[in-house]
C-alpha cells in the first residue's frame, strides 16, 4: 500500500501490563480492516533517544520514529489518562520531531478505567498537537471503564467501540 494510507498508532504509555495497548491494538485491527495500514508503536522502544534529543546531545542516527513519521500519511494517538493529564514518555515521543507532524491529520483516542474515558489527557494533549502544527480530527471516542469494557482475550464486549473507531477513521479518508 502507498504511504498515503499508512497511519501509525501510538500508544501513549510504556507502563508494563497497561490497557491502552489492548485497545491500541484492538485499533490496529480495525485501521487495518478499515484499508490504511498501520504499526503500533511503543514509547519504551523509543525513550533512550527521546531522553537524549531532548538533554541536547548530539544524535548521530534518525530513528525509527522519524522515519515513521516521514512515511505517515496521519497519526493516531491511544492515551490513557493519569492524574488528569497525559504521559510523560508520550510528551517525550512528541518533542522529538518537528517538522515531521506539520499538517498531519491525527485522531486522538482517550482510555480511563473512569467514566470520562481519558478525556481531560485528550484535553491536555490538544495545544502540543497545535504547536506542532497537526490537524487534530475532533472525535468522541473515549474508551472509559476500559478495564471492564475487555474480555478476557482481550475483545471488546461491546460493538459501539468499533462503530466508534469506524466513524472517526471515515472523517480521516474524507481529509486524505
Amino acid at each position: 500500500m502507498d504511504d498515503k494510507h499508512y497511519v501509525p498508532i501510538l500508544v501513549g504509555t510504556s507502563r508494563k501490563k497497561n490497557l491502552s495497548s489492548k485497545v491500541a491494538k484492538f485499533v490496529c485491527h480495525e485501521v487495518d480492516r478499515f484499508g490504511f495500514e498501520s504499526d503500533c508503536i511503543h514509547p519504551i522502544d523509543h525513550l533512550e533517544y527521546a531522553v537524549t534529543a531532548r538533554a541536547g546531545q548530539e544524535i548521530k542516527k534518525r530513528t525509527t520514529w522519524h522515519t515513521t513519521m516521514n512515511r505517515a500519511a496521519a497519526l493516531i494517538i491511544v492515551t490513557p489518562e493519569y492524574n488528569h493529564g497525559y504521559p510523560g514518555e508520550l510528551k517525550l515521543m512528541i518533542d522529538t520531531l518537528y517538522e515531521e507532524y506539520e499538517g498531519k491529520p491525527v485522531l486522538v483516542f482517550g482510555v480511563s478505567d473512569g467514566r470520562m474515558g481519558g478525556a481531560r489527557a485528550v484535553e491536555n494533549i490538544l495545544p502540543v498537537l497545535a504547536a506542532i502544527k497537526m490537524c487534530y480530527i475532533k472525535t468522541d471516542v473515549y474508551f472509559s471503564r476500559v478495564d471492564k469494557l475487555l474480555s478476557d482475550r482481550g475483545s471488546f464486549k461491546s460493538e459501539k467501540y468499533k462503530q466508534r473507531v469506524e466513524a472517526a477513521l471515515k472523517k480521516l479518508e474524507a481529509i486524505l
